[in-house]
């Protein structure tokens, strides 16, 4: 392909200094998987304070249903709620159309696929292979959820995304900063998160080819850092005190979805973020894709690593 033909696939890095304009999101029609608690959880509660119409998606009703009513009790917001298992293509379909249907306008306009599990590192996983024995199977649970479930959740999103294409639609990807800074043990978790992120790759350029007939879509991802959330509460203490991370707060990801949906000059950016710090990752062929900026990122400490620690590796073997 010529230079001349080439169709631009990102748009420029995020500016981090402007500020926040939410108004473009009120009336907006948002699902979000895996929002009974965590980051999903975060995220439903501000984009329904910025006037969205948020249904939650999780497995976790008592979790999802509090969620929901204390959101109408203290605020007078209305949430929807959809019980689904993302893992289960009739469930979530289903979800779907409760989201469109809680919708005044009939339509979706916002897509979050937060659902997913932190996976086991491969030392359980030999554990259930004795060396005179024959191997069991191991557990599929976390790339179901990670990979089938997004999968799944896209492809849903793109459907009915292109029932109403004439505005525009956002599907923010969440992949983690070990899908570009790989450590050694967790051989599913990584594997998944690598597996949205070449999903996000693929979208992004895919979205931009007019001949595909897909809708008009933003797409982005984010890769948060060390967030204290229930999926990684009970190691934090241990990780911050004994290796000196950095632990952000969901509101740390919470900002940078915001801007991401709000900001209708970015698309096709990945960006990652931790305790008050949000970086474009230049996850692109101009910035080697991801890998300068992880590289500045470790050298200089700012997420909680580098040359001073006792090291980011080491902590997960």
């Amino acid at each position: 392909m010529t230079s001349s033909s080439f169709v631009p696939y990102t748009t420029p890095p995020v500016d981090f200094s402007t500020d926040l304009d939410l108004a473009s999101l009120r009336g907006k029609c948002a699902l979000l998987t895996g929002a009974a608690s965590g980051l999903g959880a975060a995220t439903a509660v501000a984009l329904a304070k910025a006037g969205c119409f948020v249904t939650v998606v999780d497995l976790n009703e008592a979790g999802s249903r509090a969620l929901v009513q204390g959101m109408e009790k203290e605020h007078d917001i209305k949430m929807n709620f959809a019980q689904a298992d993302v893992t289960s293509y009739p469930s979530l379909l289903t979800a779907f159309k409760s989201a469109i249907s809680f919708s005044p306008h009939k339509t979706l306009d916002i897509v979050i696929p937060f659902a997913g599990l932190m996976g086991a590192p491969v030392t359980a996983l030999l554990a259930n292979a004795p060396s005179t024995e024959d191997p069991t199977a191991p557990s599929m649970t976390t790339l179901d959820v990670n990979i089938k479930g997004v999968f799944y959740t896209t492809h849903l999103a793109l459907h009915y995304f292109r029932q109403s294409s004439e505005t525009e639609k956002n599907l923010i990807f969440v992949a983690s900063q070990l899908a570009y800074i790989n450590p050694p043990g967790w051989l599913d978790y990584t594997c998944s998160k690598e597996a949205v992120r070449g999903l996000f790759h693929s979208l992004r350029y895919s979205s931009r080819q007019p001949w595909l007939g897909l809708p008009n879509l933003r797409t982005n991802l984010m890769a948060p850092g060390l967030i204290d959330t229930p999926m990684s509460h009970d190691r934090l203490p241990w990780l911050e005190n004994e290796k000196g991370f950095a632990i952000g707060e969901p509101s740390d990801v919470v900002n940078v979805a915001l801007r991401l949906l709000s900001d209708k000059s970015i698309d096709g950016r990945a960006v990652s973020g931790g305790k008050d710090v949000a970086v474009d990752l230049c996850d692109d062929l101009e910035g080697q894709f991801g890998g300068r900026e992880c590289r500045k990122l470790i050298e200089s400490g700012k997420l909680g690593w580098g040359p001073s620690k006792t090291g980011f590796f080491d902590m997960v073997v």
